[in-house]
């Protein structure tokens, strides 16, 4: 992780959750906490990072190699910024 951004593991899965376009409520669901567990764990992403708001943390996150967006086959990961993908 990037030095000066601290953020948790449920921080992480929230925002990678997030950037992958799922719902507070479908978060909520898979993580097995409520929707305002989850509206609490955007609220501290964004500002332990500084963002103006959901969208631009999620921006932050990705530039900084932070999280990976797996989307494409309903995958959801984290990936560490030494993970290369793979080769097709």
């Amino acid at each position: 992780m990037h030095p000066d951004i601290k953020l948790t593991e449920r921080e992480l899965q929230v925002a990678t959750m997030t950037g992958c376009g799922l719902s507070e409520k479908a978060i909520a669901t898979t993580l097995s906490i409520s929707p305002n567990t989850v509206r609490v764990h955007v609220e501290n992403i964004k500002r332990r990072l500084g963002a103006k708001n959901k969208t631009h943390a999620i921006a932050m996150l990705l530039t900084a190699n932070i999280i990976h967006l797996g989307c494409e086959v309903g995958q959801i990961e984290e990936s560490p910024a030494t993970t290369a993908p793979d080769a097709v």
